[in-house]
């Protein structure tokens, strides 16, 4: 959150190219591979770890401030929306944490959610 909010560009390209950049970059250390998608989910109650309120809660917020710039329509489910990306990024992570090539699929995941994430753009 603190990278993105100190990142250059307007609420869009924080959002995307900073604040998923940033989490999906995160998931290159082996341990924050083994934290996140095997000891959270082990040591966690299911619900909790795939919840992770504050996660959702943060993309909710973010939506609603691309929502009141005009970056996004107005009538999105919010709600929906966040946990859909929640659980995007999650799966990236999956996907990270067990490819052979960590940066290419950090490549790879990086730009399916540019491509995904840019459908919902009414301004560019």
């Amino acid at each position: 959150m603190e990278r993105m909010q100190e990142a250059e560009g307007d609420l869009w390209q924080r959002f995307v190219e900073t604040g998923c950049a940033a989490f999906i970059e995160s998931l290159s250390d082996k341990s924050a591979q083994r934290i996140i998608f095997a000891d959270g989910p082990s040591v966690l109650d299911p619900d909790v770890w795939h919840e992770n309120a504050q996660g959702v809660s943060l993309i909710i917020h973010i939506f609603e401030q691309l929502e009141a710039e005009g970056f996004i329509d107005e009538d999105l489910p919010h709600q929906a929306l966040a946990r859909l990306v929640w659980g995007a990024l999650l799966e990236a992570g999956v996907y990270i944490s067990h490819a052979t090539d960590t940066v290419g699929a950090q490549r790879e995941m990086l730009q399916g959610l540019r491509y995904w994430l840019g459908k919902l753009l009414i301004k560019h």
